[in-house]
């Protein structure tokens, strides 16, 4: 008993609704033939028939030839060698390599300064020393009043 699954598609690993069965005495072939043809089973009927050989001199027929105009524009006849296939790649990166090195020159300054992260920690280290040098001269007492924003005591 050989049951025949979906290969690929949506269906795959389900049964296709064949089975082939093969029987030792040809009497009991024909009555389970029998039994089984038009049988319902779930909601379809079964069909059963005796499967048909084929011959080897229909599976070797030169089989006619499908055209498909989508694949009409495709080369057939000239499929390109590996060698040559690799051969091209090759040229085609050394074309590439020479377009670089014409287009693309480093700018020098640009090149020879340090990145902007060091600049930024090295302008943040002086900013950082200047105003320390501030705050360890505090002002006087006697400047507290001289600031532009106080008030002036009122007299009469």
């Amino acid at each position: 008993f050989d049951l025949i699954f979906h290969r690929n598609g949506p269906l795959v690993g389900q049964p296709r609704g064949y089975a082939f069965v093969t029987y030792v005495k040809q009497e009991d072939a024909i009555i389970a033939k029998n039994a089984l043809h038009n049988l319902l089973v779930g909601q379809k009927n079964i069909i059963v028939t005796w499967a048909h050989s084929v011959n080897n001199e229909e599976v070797e027929k030169p089989k006619p030839e499908i055209v498909i105009p989508a694949l009409a524009m495709s080369k057939e006849g000239k499929k390109t060698d590996r060698i040559s296939q690799i051969q091209a790649i090759e040229a085609k990166l050394k074309l590439m390599e020479k377009k670089q090195e014409d287009e693309l020159k480093i700018n020098d300054t640009v090149a020879t300064k340090p990145p902007v992260i060091v600049q930024y920690q090295y302008n943040k280290s002086q900013t950082t020393a200047i105003s320390s040098f501030k705050h360890k001269h505090p002002l006087k007492k006697s400047d507290r009043y001289n600031k532009p924003y106080s008030k002036s005591k009122f007299r009469r």
